[in-house]
C-alpha cells in the first residue's frame, strides 16, 4: 500500500504511533462514521475484511471490548451493499444516538444561552466523555473530571491504559494538574488518522472527528493529552487514556 499512502513512510509502523494505534497484518481498518439519522456505523476501506473488522474493536476475545464476538459477527454478517456496517444496539450506541441525532443534530451550529438553559442537555465535554466511555445515558455536567475518575465509582472501576479500545477508552486533555477537556476514543482509519467522540462545550452539539483536527482547532486551550497527578495505582500512567472496568 506504499503507493496509495505517499506520505506515509512504508517503514514507519502503525504511521510512527505504535502506543495508540495497532496494525496486526499492515491492511487497511474501517472509519466511523454517522449517518442522517444518528446511526454510527462503519465504512468499509478497501481490503476490509472479517479479520480486520475484529482488529478494530480490538479483538473479539479481549476483556475490554465494547462488543463480544457474537455482536463482531452479526454487524459483519448484516454489512450493506457496500460493505459498511451499522454498530449494534447498546446502551452505548443509543446514548450517543441520541447524544448526536437528537440533542444537537448539528454540531457546526452554536446554540444560544437561552436554548442551552431550557433544554435538558446542557451537558460539557465530561459528562459527554465519561458516559461515552461507561455506556450511560449521555446528559450530565461535570465540573472535575479527575474528581470523578478517581472518587466517583472509586479507582477499582477507572485504569490507566496505553492500549486504547475502540468506544471504551476516555482520552484527557490539558496538564497533570487540572482537566481541560475529555473524549472518547473512537478508533482510527487506513490512513492512521484517530476519531474520537467529543463535545467541544456546551455551546455547541457532540460529534466524532480527528483527534489531528480537535488538536488544530481546539489544542491551544485545551492542551496536550495528559494523565492527571496523582498516587492512585491504578490511574498513574503515561498515556493519558483511562478505561472504565
Amino acid at each position: 500500500m506504499a503507493d496509495k499512502y505517499p506520505g506515509v513512510s512504508p517503514y514507519a509502523f502503525c504511521n510512527g504511533s505504535p502506543v495508540l494505534l495497532l496494525d496486526p497484518n499492515g491492511a487497511e481498518v474501517w472509519k466511523p462514521e454517522v449517518d442522517e439519522k444518528g446511526n454510527i456505523y462503519l465504512k468499509r476501506q478497501d481490503n476490509d475484511d472479517y479479520l480486520s473488522l475484529v482488529d478494530f474493536f480490538k479483538g473479539s476475545g479481549h476483556v475490554n471490548s465494547l462488543f463480544s464476538k457474537k455482536q463482531i459477527k452479526k454487524m459483519w454478517d448484516n454489512q450493506n451493499e457496500q460493505g459498511d456496517v451499522l454498530l449494534p444496539r447498546t446502551n452505548f450506541s443509543v446514548a450517543i444516538k441520541y447524544a448526536l441525532k437528537n440533542n444537537y443534530p448539528d454540531e457546526t451550529k452554536q446554540y444560544t444561552a437561552n436554548e442551552i438553559l431550557n433544554t435538558p442537555t446542557n451537558y460539557n465535554c465530561f459528562g459527554a466523555a465519561l458516559d461515552g466511555a461507561t455506556g450511560d445515558w449521555i446528559g450530565r455536567h461535570i465540573n472535575d473530571l479527575d474528581d470523578e475518575l478517581s472518587y466517583i465509582g472509586g479507582p477499582q472501576r477507572w485504569h490507566s491504559t496505553s492500549e486504547p479500545v475502540f468506544g471504551k477508552t476516555l482520552i484527557r486533555f490539558g496538564t497533570s494538574n487540572k482537566a481541560q477537556h475529555a473524549a472518547v476514543y473512537f478508533g482510527k482509519d487506513s490512513n492512521g488518522d484517530i476519531y474520537v467522540f467529543t463535545k467541544n462545550g456546551k455551546y455547541y452539539g457532540p460529534t466524532i472527528m480527528k483527534l489531528q483536527d480537535l488538536m488544530d482547532k481546539y489544542g491551544n486551550i485545551y492542551g496536550e493529552i495528559s494523565p492527571m497527578q496523582t498516587n492512585i495505582k491504578e490511574l498513574s500512567g503515561e498515556s493519558g487514556m483511562y478505561n472504565f472496568e
